[in-house]
């Protein structure tokens, strides 16, 4: 991860329902189930001029599979350490 490129995004993650979706574009296309409350904070620190990158748990970790969020939970130090800064959304 690139210290300069992206800040890192730490929310209350709230109610475990998933009552809203996101639309990601990258490689390809996928609507991702988040919370209210990430959905809120995208919104709320959202640039209205420019690009903004975020990484925030729910959406750069997959939480569907098990394996990979063990794996990245341990690395979660380096990516806030690492990010340009640490953005807390309560």
């Amino acid at each position: 991860i690139s210290r300069a490129r992206y800040e890192a995004l730490s929310y209350c993650w709230g109610d475990d329902a998933c009552p809203e979706t996101i639309s990601l574009h990258h490689t390809i296309s996928m609507q991702i189930p988040i919370t209210h409350s990430l959905a809120e904070a995208l919104a709320d620190l959202r640039l209205p001029s420019s690009d903004r990158l975020l990484w925030a748990d729910a959406l750069c970790i997959n939480q569907a599979d098990n394996g990979e969020k063990s794996i990245q939970v341990r690395q979660m130090y380096d990516v806030y350490a690492n990010s340009r800064r640490t953005l807390v959304y309560l």
